[in-house]
């Protein structure tokens, strides 16, 4: 009876693993980490017929918050969507799938730079939602003014040495504010 009881579990630990794989399997989008980079294998979308770019990395911040009494919780996550970020098949080389993670990396730096500048803030419970927007609109803007010159410096990873610059550039950023990595953020209220 012990037997078949321990039989029992292990087929419930095994079916809900298969289970979680299976999720896992369905989620479109991923999200940012320094361990996992992307692949070709995360471009699902399909090309226009024309387009100036080989590749598009379709890049979104999901960020929510709560508080709960004079505490803060406020999430903030930078991902990928696989279905609609798509390239070319014969543009398929390393140095633009580099240049696609960069974009990537640049808007975790901007994610970073959002969580330190709120966690340098003073804020009231009564206006945090409106704080927090103000925020994530100037450091969205931001991010889009750096994107931009970004793609215009690197002529679109095709200027390579320049492609190399900005790649040390925003991994040494995104060392700098390793403190600020962590999407979730947890503050005191005044």
């Amino acid at each position: 009876m012990i037997r078949l009881t321990g039989l029992i579990i292990a087929f419930i630990i095994c079916l809900s693993f298969v289970k979680r794989r299976q999720i896992d399997y369905k989620n479109n989008t991923v999200v940012w980490s320094k361990e996992r980079k992307l692949t070709w294998d995360d471009y699902w979308g399909k090309p226009p017929l024309t387009s100036k770019f080989a590749a598009v990395s379709s890049l979104d911040i999901k960020y929510k918050s709560k508080t709960k009494k004079d505490t803060l919780f406020y999430t903030l996550i930078n991902k990928v969507d696989k279905n609609t970020s798509w390239v070319y098949p014969v543009s398929k080389k390393s140095r633009l799938l580099i240049h696609e993670q960069t974009h990537f990396n640049i808007l975790e730096l901007y994610c970073r730079k959002i969580r330190e500048h709120i966690s340098k803030m003073s804020i009231n419970k009564k206006e945090y939602k409106q704080v927090l927007a103000r925020s994530y609109a100037n450091f969205y803007k931001q991010y889009q003014q750096t994107d931009s010159i970004y793609d215009k410096e690197t002529n679109f990873s095709n200027n390579i040495p320049i492609q190399e610059k900005w790649n040390n550039k925003i991994d040494t950023e995104l060392i700098m504010l390793e403190k600020y990595s962590d999407t979730l953020m947890i503050k005191m209220l005044k």
